[in-house]
């Protein structure tokens, strides 16, 4: 069974430990970065939001004004008695989208380039010519019929 619910604060280390995720993308005012779990340790204040996905979910976590963090979790988890709101979802396309990420590798340079954006992009991934990186989507319908789509992983194609 699929869910989606949400949680209006917490510890972000703490909620995001509880679900098993692979890949994050994280924002922030001066700082954007793609991260593998493991790669470092997640500098939560540097960033205002971001999302956290792999196989089974995607964490999508947003700073508030008054500093405390709202998530919504969606995927095949079974969320705590704290997470709110949880409404089941029905699987409509395992196999989703694929969406395909800002820039081009440069095997010279060592790295993922974008040439409107002044910094190297932050993919962990071998650069190699003529490869993209690119995110792979699911869909779910909604009791009320609304489609929503979370990340479930990660190609170079």
């Amino acid at each position: 069974m699929a869910v989606m619910a949400y949680l209006r604060d917490g510890d972000p280390e703490a909620v995001t430990a509880e679900f098993a995720w692979e890949y994050a993308i994280l924002e922030g005012p001066i700082a954007a970065d793609f991260v593998r779990r493991g790669q470092k340790r997640i500098e939560w204040e540097k960033y205002d939001k971001g999302v956290l996905f792999g196989k089974d979910c995607e964490t999508q976590w947003r700073r508030r004004t008054d500093g405390t963090i709202h998530f919504v979790v969606t995927g095949e988890v079974t969320p705590g008695p704290a997470w709110l709101g949880a409404r089941e979802l029905r699987l409509w396309r395992k196999h989703g989208a694929t969406v395909v990420l800002w820039g081009e590798p440069d095997a010279r340079a060592g790295g993922w380039y974008e040439a409107r954006i002044p910094n190297a992009l932050p993919y962990d991934f071998a650069a190699a010519a003529g490869r993209r990186v690119a995110i792979r989507t699911r869909s779910y319908r909604a009791p009320d019929g609304s489609e929503i789509t979370r990340y479930v992983g990660v190609e170079v194609m």
